[in-house]
C-alpha cells in the first residue's frame, strides 16, 4: 500500500438535518428506514434500484475520518451527490429549502474539521438566481471554495447558457465549480440526453453517462463558454466520461487539418481538471488521460460514500503505468495546489513510511 499523502477531491456526505428531513417525508423522493438500514426511495427503477441503500459512511463522520486516516487521505473535498438526481426531481421551493439546509450543515462541519475537509455549495438547478446567491454565501460566510452542479447542465452550449450569471459571480469569487454525474432540472433546456438507445437499463446508463460527460467536455473546450470566466476552475468527475473524451480528442490532435483546434484550446484545458472517482477509476482510462491531457490535469477522487472504501481506486492507480512521481502529482501535488489557490492549506507532502 502506498504511503503517499492523498487529497481526495471527489466525495459525498448527507448531513444530519438532510437525513432528518428526508426521513420525515411521506411522499416523493425521500429516505426510508427498514431493519435498521436507510434507503433513498428514488421513486423509479432504472440502472439503480428504486430503494438505494445508504450505508453508514454516508452519515458517520468518525467512521469517515478513521477510514481516511487508514488510507493516508489527509484532506477531502465534500459535495452534494448530484448522481442521485434529488434536485432534478423536486420542485423549486423544496430545492431551495434543501440547498440552504445542507449548506448550513456543511458549514458547521467545516468549522469543526477545517484541516480535514473543504466543501462545495449545493446549487439548485431549478432556481439559478438562488443558486448564485448560495454560491456567494458559501464563499463569504461558510468558507466554501465553490459549488457542485450536474454535468448534464453543460452537455450543450445552449444548456450552459442558463448558468452565465452564476459563472459571472463564480469568476468574481475565483470559484471551483465541480461538474458531477447527473442532469439539471428540466427547466434547464437542451440538455443532451440519449434515453432512446437500445440495451438494458445498465447499458443505457453507462452509454448515456459517458455521452453526457463527453458532451460537457466538448462544450467547455470547443465553445467560448469558459472564455469570459478565466478565474473559474472546473473539475469534471469520472475522467470526463470514463476517459472517452480523451480518446476522441486524440483523434482531433492527430488530424488537426480535419479537426482544427480553437486558438483558446490550451487556455481552456488549463482551467479544467478530471478526477478518478466513480467510473473514472479504470486503469487504462487513467493512463489514456495522462497521455493525452497530461498528468497535471488529473486529480485524485474516490467517490467515497456511494463507494464504502477509497481502496479500490487507490489499487487501480497503483496498477497503472504511472511513474512514482506522476502518482505523487495525482494523489497530492495537483489537488493540494488547486486547494491552495482557493485558500485551503493541507498537510505534508509525504507521510513517513509505516
Amino acid at each position: 500500500m502506498t504511503t503517499v499523502a492523498k487529497v481526495d477531491l471527489h466525495s459525498h456526505w448527507f448531513s444530519p438535518k438532510i437525513k432528518q428531513y428526508l426521513l420525515s417525508k411521506q411522499t416523493g423522493i425521500r429516505f426510508t428506514e427498514k431493519n435498521g438500514k436507510i434507503f433513498l426511495d428514488r421513486q423509479k427503477v432504472d440502472a439503480l434500484p428504486q430503494l438505494f441503500e445508504l450505508g453508514p459512511q454516508w452519515f458517520d463522520i468518525d467512521l469517515r475520518l478513521d477510514h481516511l486516516k487508514q488510507n493516508q487521505v489527509v484532506h477531502q473535498l465534500l459535495s452534494w451527490p448530484t448522481t442521485l438526481k434529488i434536485d432534478s426531481n423536486i420542485d423549486v421551493s423544496e430545492s431551495r429549502y434543501i440547498s440552504r439546509l445542507y449548506n448550513n450543515d456543511l458549514g458547521k462541519l467545516l468549522s469543526l474539521y477545517p484541516s480535514q475537509f473543504s466543501a462545495l455549495s449545493y446549487l439548485s438547478t431549478s432556481d439559478i438566481g438562488f443558486a448564485t446567491d448560495e454560491l456567494k454565501r458559501g464563499h463569504e460566510e461558510l468558507d466554501f471554495i465553490g459549488g457542485v452542479l450536474p454535468v448534464g447542465a453543460f452537455s450543450s452550449y445552449a444548456s450552459a447558457q442558463h448558468f452565465t450569471d452564476l459563472f459571472k459571480t463564480a469568476n468574481e469569487l475565483s470559484s471551483h465549480i465541480y461538474l458531477h454525474t447527473g442532469s439539471a432540472h428540466d427547466t434547464v433546456q437542451q440538455q443532451v440526453k440519449s434515453s432512446d438507445l437500445l440495451g438494458t437499463p445498465a447499458q443505457i446508463q453507462i452509454l448515456n453517462t459517458s455521452y453526457v460527460f463527453t458532451s460537457a467536455v466538448f462544450t467547455l473546450l470547443f465553445t467560448d463558454f469558459l472564455d469570459a470566466y478565466p478565474d473559474v476552475t472546473v473539475q469534471i468527475a469520472m475522467l470526463g466520461g470514463s476517459g472517452i473524451s480523451a480518446l476522441l480528442i486524440e483523434q482531433m490532435l492527430q488530424k488537426q487539418q480535419r479537426y482544427p483546434l480553437p486558438e483558446q484550446y490550451q487556455q481552456r484545458l488549463n482551467q479544467i481538471t478530471f478526477d478518478t472517482g466513480a467510473a473514472g477509476d479504470g486503469i487504462h482510462a487513467i493512463e489514456a488521460m495522462r497521455h493525452i491531457f497530461g498528468i497535471e490535469r488529473l486529480v485524485f477522487g474516490t467517490d467515497y460514500a456511494p463507494q464504502p472504501s477509497v481502496n479500490t481506486v487507490i489499487q487501480h492507480i497503483e496498477n497503472t503505468d504511472l511513474t512514482q512521481n506522476e502518482k505523487q502529482q495525482l494523489y497530492f501535488d495537483t489537488p493540494a495546489r488547486l486547494l491552495q489557490q482557493k485558500g485551503i492549506h493541507v498537510p505534508t507532502l509525504q507521510l513517513e513510511n509505516a
